[in-house]
């Protein structure tokens, strides 16, 4: 019986009569209404019953965003605490290993470390390493010869990854093996010089089993291999352990979206779901008019019907379209079909039904004729660019060419590009305050150091307000005004930032001063910089202080009770302020061209154009006479270009900056070029990937990271691949 719902199946879920519940296989053409359906009732189970009634699970990333979309409407639905349950198949494995407990102790399983993501790509080099120690232990005969080779290993890792979505562990394949040589008798061959394909498939099963064990043993893992262990976990035992999953029995619907067929894995683990869920739901695609297309979706639904009983309903309702792209439903699959209406479809032709072909040899030139096409649709027929769409098979290998193609021919277009939150500048700020005010909840005031202070300040979203800027214009006014007079002084008052909120400058100062003493010692040692005598006496006393306080930040930083006379000394008026020089002269205190070469360090040309004013003056001849080669400061995480890049502007992100900013110290100096980058703690393994590329295709002479310390494992592969 097919059941046809007149309420919410949230509804119909908290009825006695549970046996209403049914599974159905939903098949319609592509432009149907299926999909809608199935995000309105999964939307109203969410609203009703929460995020723990339903899963679902979607073929491909873009269906997975637009269920997401649907899901989380703002209106009904404007999200939801923990996770919501939409999932691609790997996502879904994850999902389970995250949420598996020890059925005896109730605690969640231990988490592995994926080595298979863009921040850690280690697979390949685990199985590599594992292929070398088996080779040297000699157990690797048939492919010893070839272990040494990247394609080999590559090979092998491929190799690995298909036995893995085949569901099976390394003892049953060890076990399929030794069956498959019994069934050809092969053992009782005689040995031989060449190595037979047996030799190959044990050698397969033995690195297979040493990686898995490699896995294990270093808590490590990777999409296939959580395929496995949810598998395992969704069996109820894993690692020797029993397990359970709390929220499993709280599912009342299972939406399987937009599945052409399952890999072994995964229909092993809906083997094991549907049984346990009421209500399954699959929606497959079907035309009568192309019924020979979509015959291979018959395998899937006899592999579903083996699980379980489904019910077959069919939806012929399909979505209008214009006149024009009737034929298309008919004739898309099926170009030798000809009948009076697509042949006066081909007579006609595309300007009568205002369709045009192109056949293009790459994205780029495709992309290009698109873009001249919708200039002539809004410069001469009048249409508006809101009335234009673009679709294309795979948004994800088309995204950087629309957005360069379009960007170069002036026409704006809406990209959502996908980001992980963390990436998005105003959030990775916000992290970063978390952390900052959970430090001190949990080691109190004390430990704060003036770093942690500043990558706050640097990253542009936090600042005094206004007021207190106020408050401490007129505090200098009133009472350090003296400092404009001190010598070696050469900027006016109006060309200082004093009394505003700069970040660069703030970082600056900060850094001179000493980033890693801690707040109270900083403040210390900053009053003594801006204060001392010229009484030689006492600047021996403060150069040795200075040491103490140096000393002290790696012990206790209580202060010291009794203040003595030379320290209050030093707050009077007598000052010798840092020198700050003039951008506009050129220290030449050093030989040049002697045998160390000198390297001068700069400020971005591309940051130096954003303030003529102050920048334009800027001695790039006087800097090509005396030094070896330039270094400009790219820094695309800094507070100037991040905020611009993250509002779109692709001439502050890491490639774009990076390019420009090589080429123009090139220009203007004629020296070699060393790309100084960005800093580990802000930068993305994408943002990295960009700047390594930019450095590479302007030729500059390396480049450098900041700093050791917060370089990711996973900027090592590109940061590698810089060199002089």
């Amino acid at each position: 019986m097919v059941i046809q719902f007149s309420a919410p199946i949230s509804t119909l879920c908290h009825t006695e009569v549970e046996e209403t519940l049914s599974k159905q296989i939903w098949l319609a053409p592509i432009l149907s209404n299926n999909r809608k359906r199935l995000i309105e009732r999964s939307a109203e189970m969410l609203a009703s019953d929460g995020a723990d009634s339903f899963l679902y699970l979607a073929a491909s990333r873009p269906l997975l965003d637009a269920v997401i979309s649907g899901l989380l409407d703002g209106e009904r639905n404007r999200g939801v605490w923990g996770t919501l349950p939409v999932f691609l198949f790997h996502g879904f494995a994850r999902h389970v290993m995250a949420t598996a407990v020890d059925d005896e102790s109730g605690l969640p399983l231990p988490p592995r470390i994926p080595i298979d993501r863009d921040e850690l790509p280690l697979k390949r080099s685990l199985i590599s390493r594992v292929m070398l120690r088996l080779l040297r232990e000699g157990k690797l005969k048939a492919l010893g010869p070839l272990a040494h080779r990247e394609g080999c290993v590559n090979t092998v890792a491929r190799l690995i990854g298909e036995i893995q979505r085949a569901a099976k562990s390394p003892f049953e394949f060890a076990s399929i093996v030794e069956a498959r040589a019994r069934d050809f008798n092969q053992d009782g061959e005689p040995a031989s010089a060449i190595p037979r394909q047996i030799d190959f498939d044990r050698e397969i099963g033995v690195i297979y089993t040493a990686y898995q064990e490699s896995l294990d043993g270093s808590q490590l893992t990777e999409d296939d291999a959580d395929q496995l262990r949810a598998l395992d976990a969704l069996r109820g035992e894993l690692d020797g352990k029993r397990v359970r999953l709390p929220w499993l029995s709280e599912v009342k619907l299972l939406v399987l979206d937009g599945f052409f067929d399952f890999t072994p894995a995964q229909g092993e683990m809906l083997r094991l779901l549907i049984p346990s869920i009421p209500d399954v739901i699959v929606n497959l695609n079907r035309d009568e008019r192309n019924a020979e297309i979509f015959r291979p979706f018959d395998a899937t639904i006899d592999q579903l019907n083996s699980i379980a009983h489904f019910e077959t309903k069919v939806e012929s309702e399909i979505l209008a379209v214009a006149g024009s792209l009737t034929p298309l439903r008919e004739r898309l699959f099926n170009s030798g079909l000809v009948d009076d209406r697509a042949a006066a479809y081909s007579t006609k032709g595309a300007g009568a039904t205002n369709i045009t072909f192109l056949e293009c040899s790459d994205r780029q030139t495709e992309i290009r004729a698109i873009v001249k096409r919708i200039k002539r649709l809004v410069h001469l027929e009048g249409y508006e660019l809101s009335e234009i769409a673009l679709v294309v098979r795979e948004l994800a290998s088309y995204t950087d060419v629309i957005a360069r193609v379009f960007e170069e021919e002036s026409v704006p277009c809406s990209l959502e590009r996908r980001m992980r939150l963390a990436d998005v500048p105003a959030a990775r700020a916000a992290l970063k305050l978390f952390e900052l005010l959970m430090k001190l909840v949990r080691e109190g005031d004390a430990t704060l150091k003036a770093s942690e202070l500043a990558s706050l300040v640097k990253s542009g979203y936090f600042r005094l307000p206004e007021v207190e800027l106020a408050a401490l214009r007129a505090r200098f006014n009133q009472e350090d005004a003296h400092l404009w007079d001190a010598g070696g002084f050469r900027r006016g008052p109006s060309e200082t930032n004093v009394g505003q909120w700069d970040p660069d400058e703030l970082e600056n100062v900060i850094a001179f001063v000493g980033a890693e003493l801690r707040i109270e010692n900083w403040l210390g040692r900053a009053r003594k910089l801006t204060a001392q005598l010229r009484d030689p006496r006492v600047e021996e006393h403060l150069a040795s202080d200075l040491e103490e306080e140096s000393d002290s930040d790696e012990g206790s930083s209580t202060p010291v009770a009794d203040e003595t006379f030379s320290a209050v000394k030093r707050r009077s008026e007598w000052v010798e302020p840092v020198d700050i020089p003039d951008p506009s002269v050129v220290f030449s205190s050093c030989t040049t061209r002697t045998a160390l070469p000198a390297v001068a360090i700069v400020l971005p040309p591309v940051f130096m154009r954003l303030y003529p004013d102050r920048w334009a003056t800027f001695p790039w001849s006087a800097l090509a006479a005396d030094a070896n080669a330039i270094a400009p400061m790219s820094y695309w995480t800094s507070a100037t270009p991040a905020p611009r890049c993250a509002a779109g502007d692709q001439r502050y992100c890491a490639y774009q900056y990076t390019h420009d900013n090589v080429l123009l110290s090139r220009q203007y100096t004629g020296l070699p070029v060393h790309a100084i980058g960005g800093a580990g703690d802000a930068a993305t393994v994408a943002q990295v990937g960009d700047y390594v590329r930019a450095a590479r295709e302007t030729a500059a002479a390396g480049g450098s990271f900041y700093d050791y310390l917060t370089t990711k494992p996973g900027f090592w592969p590109y940061l590698e691949q810089l060199k002089p």
